[in-house]
């Protein structure tokens, strides 16, 4: 069964009839051949690399002009996608790993299967093994301009997945002073005003 979040995501490109950032549609594909298999791949790395991560959804096909379709998939290819097959896979390419969720369902009477990928969760993933389709040593990511799984292609993409890395480096250190029974001292928060008037009463004393 489909969450209602999950149905919105299979039917929202369909309804503005264009693929989203975070939201990646395929037609009816097996796991079991090389070429989609890679291409999945790719997207769930691009995926684990911008903010909130994003879904594949299998069984929205694009068709003619751009629009899309819920065209569902065939039992052969449902049958395919297995969560420890797939997580097995993805590690071999993944560095250091994709955190990820596969649910299977039927929407509409039509077989769907959705990958859920989540964020990063402490620094962004490179591909660490040469495929088909990928290449060992590069930073993919969902590009900003067109939605598509791409090699990091400008200072923006690379910007956005700086900006994350920094700010859990951030977080994760302050819980780890935090377990430490540091206290960071407050910043004061005095106005050039009161700072001025401060001194101004030490001088007249």
């Amino acid at each position: 069964m489909f969450s209602k979040k999950q149905e919105e995501l299979i039917l929202v490109g369909i309804e503005i009839g264009k693929e989203l950032r975070n939201v990646e549609y395929k037609g009816s594909v097996s796991w079991n051949d090389d070429n989609p298999r890679q291409k999945i791949i790719k997207s769930m790395l691009a995926m684990a690399n911008i903010r909130d991560g994003g879904s594949v959804i299998i069984g929205v096909e694009q068709k003619k002009g751009g629009t899309f379709e819920l065209t569902g998939m065939t039992q052969g290819d449902f049958d395919s996608f297995n969560y420890d097959t797939i997580s097995a896979v993805v590690a071999e390419f993944a560095d250091p790993y994709v955190t990820f969720s596969l649910t299977k369902g039927e929407l509409q009477g039509k077989r769907i299967v959705i990958i859920d990928v989540e964020e990063f969760q402490d620094i962004p993933v490179i591909c660490k093994k040469d495929g088909s389709l990928l290449k060992r040593g590069k930073l993919y990511t969902r590009g900003v301009r067109v939605p598509e799984s791409v090699e990091v292609p400008s200072q923006t993409e690379m910007r956005e997945i700086l900006d994350i890395a920094i700010e859990k480096g951030t977080r994760k250190f302050l819980r780890s002073i935090s377990r430490a029974g540091i206290a960071l001292k407050e910043p004061e928060k005095n106005t050039d005003i009161e700072l001025f008037e401060k001194q101004l009463k030490e001088v007249t004393k």
